[in-house]
């Protein structure tokens, strides 16, 4: 017995040091010498993947026991001029362990502190044929994310929109503190439906929200997206509004409510504007044609059925209507139509959504 004692231990005694020192230099591995040759690959591809703009990553890391990596301080920028448009304090990608158990190897992601501006720019430049943005995208896409995604969770995030990535942050639309989270973004024919919603402060001064659904396995794509904006201040808006309008509010307050569907290449939906204790001045005399004429009017009308409702609102539902091919179609008649009512009569405008719409 100590003979064959001794004949196992030394086959067998020395395998947990050897599986431990493997283990240790795997580890290692992993951690240490993989990332920065990971990086330095993937930091080149993103450097020249497109032509109208480029994306850097200044550190990765790998969490082996929670089967995870991470993005730190990635940046975006529009090659033309090297403006940012885009930066994330941090990215963490995990395996979905619900999804996991379900027999799906998909991914969480968490993006926590990014800043989005979208621009004209931006836009322009994408529809350049030779941007090819959509096949690019997938292909960054790819890069970044090799493990099909499950969920992606927003933590204090912003998102601008200017005319020009130079432009003030006066004069831009900003959104921040915004919470957020997609579900479902690799959708299958049992469940089609991808779910998103957010929030956030508009401008610093309104609670913004939004939710909706999308069929991604539709062709064409359909989505529905419901909005809800309160206690928007109409003053802090003046620097974006008068670059557009001939007038500006010194006081006021918007509410607004609205329903967006498309589907079979159909888009349709509504807008519910309240407008509370507004008054608008106009911003000079010279007029710069008929829709600065319109907007002049729209401005006065607004002030007079002010001073005639009861609590100093005024509220109107706006519906629209858009088919592949035509032009874009808005109800004036009945818009103008539940302003008057809403304003001198029966106040028949209701805040709220109305829940009118559902995709098919």
């Amino acid at each position: 017995m100590p003979q064959n004692f001794t004949l196992l231990q030394r086959m067998f005694g020395s395998w947990p040091k050897k599986l431990a020192w493997s283990f240790l230099i795997l580890i290692v591995f992993i951690r240490i010498i993989l990332p920065p040759i990971v990086l330095r690959r993937l930091n080149l591809y993103l450097a020249t993947f497109s032509p109208i703009y480029a994306l850097h990553i200044q550190d990765l890391s790998i969490s082996v026991f929670r089967m995870a990596y991470q993005f730190e301080n990635a940046t975006g920028i529009y090659k033309k001029d090297g403006q940012k448009f885009f930066s994330v304090e941090s990215v963490d990608v995990s395996i979905s362990w619900a999804e996991l158990l379900r027999g799906r190897v998909l991914t969480n992601v968490d993006i926590n502190a990014g800043t989005f501006v979208l621009t004209k720019v931006l836009f322009e430049g994408a529809k350049q044929p030779e941007s090819k943005t959509k096949e690019k995208a997938r292909e960054a896409a790819s890069k970044l994310f090799p493990v099909r995604i499950a969920v992606v969770e927003f933590h204090n995030s912003a998102f601008d929109f200017a005319d020009l990535l130079k432009a003030s942050p006066a004069t831009r639309w900003h959104v921040s503190e915004i919470q957020g989270k997609v579900l479902n973004l690799n959708p299958t024919p049992s469940q089609p439906l991808t779910f998103f919603a957010a929030q956030g402060t508009l401008l610093d001064s309104a609670k913004f929200k939004i939710a909706g659904h999308a069929k991604r396995l539709d062709k064409p794509l359909g989505w529905k997206v419901d909005t809800e904006i309160r206690d928007f201040d109409l003053v802090a808006a003046n620097p974006m509004l008068m670059i557009e309008l001939p007038f500006s509010f010194t006081k006021g307050k918007l509410d607004l409510y609205s329903e967006l569907r498309s589907q079979h290449g159909v888009m349709d939906g509504y807008i519910k504007p309240f407008l509370k204790n507004v008054t608008v001045l106009p911003k000079d005399n010279d007029y710069k044609g008929l829709q600065h004429f319109a907007y002049e009017i729209v401005g006065a009308f607004a002030n007079v059925v002010l001073r005639k409702s009861s609590d100093k609102t005024v509220a109107s539902r706006i519906a629209f209507h858009e088919e592949k091919g035509e032009k874009f179609k808005i109800d004036t008649g009945d818009a103008i139509k539940s302003t008057l009512k809403h304003g001198f009569t029966d106040q028949s405008v209701k805040p709220g959504l109305d829940d009118s719409l559902s995709l098919d």
